[in-house]
């Protein structure tokens, strides 16, 4: 077990812009544009940069330790990517190499319009980890502060690694790099001299002690700060940007399409993409539900706090007519594809945090006839109360910044329930069956 003390970050690695502002010429093997990473620098010559930029800046950009690069790499997953276990070449610039004959993503990067074969990608290209920070796996291995030397078997806080040594650690993987080598846990090293075409570097910043620790998530963990608040009901939406994800579950996936009438199946697995929409950070409350219809039919009227319940899908539609009406806006029920990808947040996992199920992630199994039950979690917050839902945003955001996109209560979609297709789908909308509502 490793400890970290709270500290700044780039969000992206350095570009080859951004070096040339203070070295002046450009050391990098792929010179596609300003918005490159650099890379090709020694470790030698990344502590020149360092001292340069300091000097101009008046702070103290530094290298991460080991152990704080593979913290914020983690983003408090404990799987072996930060977006779960399985690799995926619309997670991480890797395979991009024509030697990679069994990884190589080759098909998707040229699918791709901003992608370049046997290139880098710009920075950001790829959806950032649950801190906000983009490319930490793939695009280009980055340079650490320490030694590369064996761990030790005891607890640390924060470790420095060996006191001498003759290469330097990098981290992370890059555009050449096999599936195994894009993980969280792997370490390689380089002597201070030596540079290659697939290693880069990103600072950080020290926190120092009389600065409020408590300003850190505002502009680290939290990605999608909210874009808009509703002026009639109060409620806040973040961006969800663009993107594609594979929907639906894989056939090994614990408790995958379970039978009933009211169970759609999980299953084909099948691309879907999605155009940016903007989606309501919590789910709609009590309170805000009555400041729109005359009464609450929630089972749990515990506080306007708390997530409206009990209420169908044709009467979500009135209040959805009404608040239309009095705000001038056009919201809706998300498409089931649109709430999936929201859900998954970048993630392959069956929950936005990995596949454990875990009592302090999300509010599930609160009855005492649940073989799984989490009552006595959920006795020892004083927030949380049994046998009901909780107060919206009592559990941990996913990667996207939504709460309780997983437990507390279900989310009613716009579409009717109907089996999925096997072929790839832009912005599916089922909105003209005859079955149940999902």
């Amino acid at each position: 077990e490793v400890c970290v003390d709270g500290f700044q970050m780039g969000k992206y690695e350095v570009t080859q812009g951004q070096w040339v502002k203070i070295m002046g010429g450009n050391p990098s093997q792929y010179q596609k544009g300003d918005e490159y990473p650099v890379e090709k620098v020694s470790w030698n010559k990344i502590q020149e940069f360092i001292t340069e930029l300091n000097k101009q800046s008046g702070r103290e950009y530094r290298l991460p330790t080991e152990a704080e690069w593979e913290y914020a790499a983690r983003a408090g997953t404990s799987t072996a990517r930060y977006w779960g276990g399985d690799i995926s070449c619309d997670r991480a610039m890797y395979g991009n190499d024509k030697y990679q004959e069994q990884v190589s993503c080759m098909d998707y990067i040229r699918s791709e319009e901003a992608l370049t074969p046997y290139s880098s990608a710009p920075v950001g290209s790829y959806p950032p980890n649950r801190f906000g920070l983009y490319d930490m796996l793939g695009n280009v291995s980055e340079f650490c502060s320490n030694w590369l030397g064996d761990y030790p078997s005891a607890q640390l806080h924060n470790p420095q690694g060996p006191a001498k040594g003759d290469i330097r650690v990098f981290r992370g993987g890059a555009l050449g790099s096999s599936e195994s080598g894009v993980r969280a846990a792997v370490r390689w090293g380089l002597p201070l001299h030596e540079r290659d075409y697939g290693i880069g570097f990103r600072l950080v910043l020290s926190v120092q002690q009389d600065q409020k620790i408590e300003k850190i998530p505002e502009t680290v963990i939290d990605p999608n700060p909210v874009s808009m608040t509703d002026p009639v009901t109060g409620m806040e939406f973040v961006s969800i940007p663009k993107g594609c994800f594979q929907m639906g579950s894989p056939d090994n996936e614990k408790s995958h399409d379970r039978e009933g009438p009211r169970h759609g199946r999980e299953s084909p697995r099948h691309k879907v993409c999605v155009d940016g929409f903007q989606m309501g950070k919590y789910e709609v409350t009590q309170g805000q539900w009555l400041k729109i219809m005359v009464s609450n039919p929630s089972q749990y009227q515990k506080g306007d706090e708390y997530p409206v319940e009990k209420m169908t899908w044709n009467k979500i539609q009135k209040f959805l007519t009404d608040l239309n009406k009095q705000s001038g806006k056009e919201y809706r029920l998300p498409t089931e594809a649109e709430w999936e990808y929201a859900a998954r947040a970048g993630t392959s996992t069956s929950r936005h945090w990995g596949d454990d199920i875990s009592c302090d992630k999300a509010m599930y199994a609160n009855s005492k006839d649940q073989d799984d039950s989490c009552m006595d979690f959920v006795r020892s917050r004083i927030e949380l109360i049994p046998y009901s839902t909780a107060p919206v945003g009592s559990y941990p955001a996913n990667q996207f910044g939504l709460h309780d996109m997983l437990g507390n209560v279900w989310e009613f979609c716009s579409d009717w329930l109907g089996d999925y297709p096997s072929s790839l789908l832009k912005n599916p909308n089922k909105t003209t069956q005859t079955q149940p509502n999902t």
